[in-house]
């Protein structure tokens, strides 16, 4: 399990992973700076996961070495929606931008379906996140990840 924040609140998460085992680590929200990816890594340590979610156009290759993954959103239009703000595609070329640098392990969010997961991962991303599609009426849910099963290919 990982605790979402953003670079506001890193001390205070921070402080409280040694009291929650079941936590791994972070995953910063809100295109956190080079800097606060720094701050969070060292008040983590290497053991611990360090995640990032960005938005728009690829950040410098140099700090996918301080993160374990970055969570590339939306790539599609959202399922779910926020009061007040306007989320807008980026597209699969944008993802297919941000899996090109050398050590950048992506995961895709945003609009992720059964039926658009391949291309997902075609663009290189190496994992799928959601929240419509794995978060929701349980049935669907079963649905959703046995239609992901089929449509992913098997390494």
């Amino acid at each position: 399990m990982l605790l979402s924040c953003d670079g506001h609140a890193l001390a205070a998460a921070c402080a409280l992973l040694p009291r929650a085992p079941a936590l791994a680590g972070l995953q910063l929200r809100g295109d956190p700076s080079a800097d606060t990816l720094r701050a969070a890594r060292s008040l983590l340590g290497p053991q611990s996961l360090l995640g990032r979610s960005c938005h728009g156009a690829p950040r410098p290759a140099a700090e996918h070495g301080l993160v374990d993954y970055t969570c590339f959103a939306p790539v599609f239009s959202p399922t779910t929606r926020q009061a007040g703000v306007d989320k807008r595609a980026a597209g699969i070329e944008a993802l297919r931008a941000w899996t090109r640098a050398d050590g950048a392990h992506v995961l895709a969010l945003g609009g992720v379906t059964p039926s658009t997961a391949a291309a997902c991962v075609t663009a290189g991303a190496r994992g799928l996140a959601g929240i419509g599609v794995f978060f929701g009426d349980p049935g669907r849910v079963v649905e959703d990840v046995h239609a992901l099963r089929v449509a992913l290919p098997r390494p």
